[in-house]
């Protein structure tokens, strides 16, 4: 798998939304490094560098998508939660919230619209958390 992903070089997006992880951090810098896939961090811009800072790490070259920075990523991922929710009850208001306070439904909603290829999550989360957010957002 490795050596495939390195062959197609960094045509592939790949989401990260746990920012703060000091393991994850050190990861997207490899993957990055070794042109594996090109990430994308999902969260909080000034905890990512914060957290690069504290591990050595260069997020240089890396996409970061701030939901207070993106407004326009926020208001299409939350557009797709509230149509796939509002028959569970969920309001477009609501939508906006969840998405705008948890990377994790924002960076898998983020494949579910195509702006990335991949997420890879479950350094901070639960295993149940991180499914449960790819059964409500991807399918």
């Amino acid at each position: 798998i490795r050596q495939r992903a390195m062959q197609t070089g960094l045509k592939k997006f790949i989401a990260f939304p746990e920012v703060t992880d000091e393991r994850v951090i050190p990861a997207v810098a490899k993957v990055l490094k070794e042109k594996i896939a090109q990430p994308v961090l999902v969260g909080d811009r000034e905890a990512a560098y914060k957290c690069a800072k504290a591990n050595g790490v260069s997020l240089e070259g890396v996409r970061i998508i701030d939901p207070s920075l993106h407004p326009e990523v926020v208001e299409q991922t939350a557009t797709v939660l509230f149509q796939k929710r509002q028959k569970k009850g969920m309001t477009l208001d609501a939508a906006l919230d969840t998405v705008k306070n948890s990377p994790l439904m924002m960076a898998d909603l983020m494949l579910t619209t195509g702006h990335v290829q991949g997420c890879v999550a479950g350094a901070a989360h639960t295993s149940a958390d991180v499914a449960r957010s790819a059964l409500q957002t991807v399918g």
